[in-house]
């Protein structure tokens, strides 16, 4: 009795994960969808991108399917993305995020020795008593 018992809240506990897992794929397919909208792409040239079978992108988007890591890095990359922003739902974290975004693209423009200047100006406002 003790063993069925355990294996029915095991299998409650399998159907909340597996429920996680679906909210968690709609949540990101529905986030690749916005990133590759805004960059103007359709499924099937983000798919040639990274390498991948557009119907399985598609099945991706509405949720339906799972994807890797390493998938998600690589449209990420694409979109100009991080994993993070497949991932966060909430309204502060997300300009948070775009504000980062914007900053680390326009690093990637600059050479060290602008970077160095960049972390002695950071440097100086960290060091200073103006606070939010």
């Amino acid at each position: 009795m003790k063993v069925e018992t355990r294996g029915k809240e095991w299998l409650v506990m399998q159907s909340v994960s597996e429920a996680d897992k679906q909210i968690t794929n709609a949540a990101v397919g529905r986030r690749i969808r916005e990133a590759r909208l805004d960059k103007g792409l359709k499924q099937k040239a983000l798919a040639e991108l990274v390498n991948m079978d557009p119907k399985y992108l598609s099945r991706i988007e509405n949720g339906h399917s799972g994807i890797s890591r390493e998938l998600l890095l690589r449209i990420g990359r694409e979109l100009g993305k991080g994993l993070d922003y497949f991932y966060i739902d909430d309204p502060k974290l997300e300009a948070e995020y775009a504000l980062d975004s914007e900053i680390s693209k326009k690093l990637e423009k600059c050479n060290k020795t602008q970077k160095l200047t960049i972390c002695n100006v950071i440097d100086a406002i960290l060091k200073s008593p103006i606070k939010d």
